[in-house]
């Protein structure tokens, strides 16, 4: 997963830089590849359904990669892949002890789906991690 970070945002740097769809296209790879290497770390327990963390720091580090591919994809026309990255980041915010900013993320993303019936099965992740913060 390091590897193709970096081989990812060494294409997006790279001396004459990516333009127009291919920069599109990295900066969606560079995403979906920062939020694969979060989930493999954070270590979802299948009972609980909730992130421990594979090893000491994990989550912490999880939830960085988790913010990061949220910022990648937050102009991004694939709403439902933005979705997806920016539950994930709220969830292991709330995770690593930064409920409030977990929340606030919750909150943008139950706006941007409000009245848009094809991603209302965020809904449900959405409040879920809402009743984590009050467990």
């Amino acid at each position: 997963m390091t590897s193709a970070t970096q081989a990812c945002e060494a294409a997006l740097a790279g001396p004459a830089g990516a333009a127009g769809d291919e920069l599109a296209e990295l900066r969606l790879l560079l995403a979906e590849t920062l939020d694969q290497h979060a989930r493999v770390i954070a270590e979802e327990d299948e009972d609980t359904g909730r992130f421990g963390g594979l090893y000491e720091g994990a989550l912490a580090e999880a939830s960085a990669l988790a913010s990061r591919a949220e910022t990648l994809l937050r102009e991004s026309a694939d709403v439902a892949r933005w979705c997806r990255s920016a539950l994930l980041a709220a969830e292991l915010a709330v995770e690593t002890g930064d409920a409030t900013a977990g929340l606030e993320l919750v909150a943008v993303v139950e706006a941007r789906i409000e009245g848009d019936d094809e991603l209302g099965g965020f809904r449900g992740h959405a409040g879920w991690i809402r009743e984590q913060t009050s467990a």
